[in-house]
């Protein structure tokens, strides 16, 4: 099958027309993409979002009193861990993890994990672990529909009722 290049002169997305009918200037799809949100006048702009910094091994600690709040390997440590969902909020620069793991022994899936990376001070620090089994992420069933709304998480995995969690109460 051919591979159709465009140059995105023209910025519109076209999601109307077939892939091999889209005009010069527009596209159809779109991936590492953010819709810009500022007051200088480029609201309503795309802009690359960057790439990902692997911190495995890195030191992580709490920015306030240099205590350690999570092991650096912590996330190796459990049983098969697999990212399920994931979101950016840019109002505070960061990132949350949806983390499945199995627990041990069991080979079931029954560790649920939210993780919070702090791009401006490069740390992470657990919002949630579930060893109970509670929240039931697994990795059948990705989290898609996700939000950040002031100082809450939402979710839905479309298996169990959507959530909502206080980000600031969780913080282990």
């Amino acid at each position: 099958m051919p591979e159709f290049t465009h140059l995105f002169n023209a910025g519109k997305m076209n999601k109307d027309l077939d892939e091999r009918l889209v005009p010069q200037g527009e596209y159809r799809d779109a991936l590492n993409l953010d819709l810009a949100n500022s007051e200088n006048g480029n609201s309503g702009s795309l802009q690359n979002v960057e790439g990902n910094l692997q911190l495995r091994g890195k030191e992580i600690s709490d920015p306030c009193d240099g205590s350690e709040v999570w092991t650096d390997n912590y996330i190796d440590s459990l049983s098969n861990p697999v990212c399920i969902g994931s979101i950016r909020n840019p109002q505070t620069e960061q990132i949350y993890w949806f983390i499945a793991a199995q627990t041990t022994g069991t080979g079931k899936f029954g560790v649920s994990v939210i993780a919070e990376y702090d791009q401006n001070t490069n740390t992470i620090r657990p919002v949630l672990v579930d060893t109970k089994g509670i929240l039931k992420f697994n990795p059948t069933y990705l989290i898609t529909g996700i939000n950040v709304i002031d100082k809450f998480l939402f979710w839905t995995d479309n298996q169990t009722e959507p959530k909502k969690i206080n980000i600031e109460k969780f913080k282990i």
